[in-house]
């Protein structure tokens, strides 16, 4: 699993995703619902790649000040190869989640809004023999329930998917059918970012 986002149709009041402990050491993708809220989609990335090797981690909690920071770090190399970023995950054990960003090449960083028990964020981290990977992202419009959409170049695989809206909420993020990252704008009138890991064979 190298991405674990979260999307609740209609309303703000999500908890947010993280890499979840499974049987016989897998993982899967967790959403929680808000308190007020009608259901959440988890969304799950899974990609198969020759040699590849990924490990999870786990970020500090936030704070409760509003954008306080929960920072998630992957090792510099895994198997004796170079590690990257590839997909970030968040939550909380209440709403309050202004998204998550991956930072290139090894951590993600979490912000919380103005929640008292603040929260986590999480990193996949995987390696791979010629492995590369970088960040593309793109604003949405300001209306409620407006996406942001995008996707990788030629010759790139989309690895991970998340939101990140500076000061105020978001529905979500997914993957959609085209393989596309998208992130669905909140309901005050501002614009939020779509960012999407994207990686190659550099062989």
């Amino acid at each position: 699993m190298t991405g674990c986002s979260s999307y609740s149709p209609g309303s703000n009041d999500r908890n947010g995703d993280f890499f979840d402990a499974a049987l016989r050491g897998r993982k899967v993708c967790t959403a929680y619902n808000g308190a007020a809220n009608s259901g959440v989609y988890a969304y799950a990335r899974c990609c198969s790649w020759p040699g590849m090797s990924c490990s999870y981690s786990y970020g500090n909690r936030s704070s409760s000040a509003d954008d306080a920071g929960s920072m998630a770090f992957c090792p510099s190399q895994i198997d004796c190869l170079d590690a990257f970023v590839t997909g970030c995950s968040v939550k909380s054990l209440t709403a309050g989640l202004t998204g998550t960003k991956p930072f290139m090449p090894n951590y993600c960083q979490g912000y919380n809004e103005m929640v008292e028990k603040g929260l986590w964020v999480h990193a996949a981290c995987c390696s791979a023999p010629n492995f590369n990977c970088k960040t593309k992202s793109i604003l949405s419009g300001t209306g409620a329930g407006d996406k942001a959409i995008i996707g990788c170049d030629a010759g790139w695989i989309l690895t991970g998917c998340s939101v990140r809206s500076p000061n105020h909420y978001s529905y979500g993020a997914y993957i959609d059918d085209n393989d596309n990252c998208v992130a669905v704008n909140g309901q005050d009138g501002r614009k939020i970012w779509a960012l999407a890991v994207c990686c190659k064979d550099e062989y």
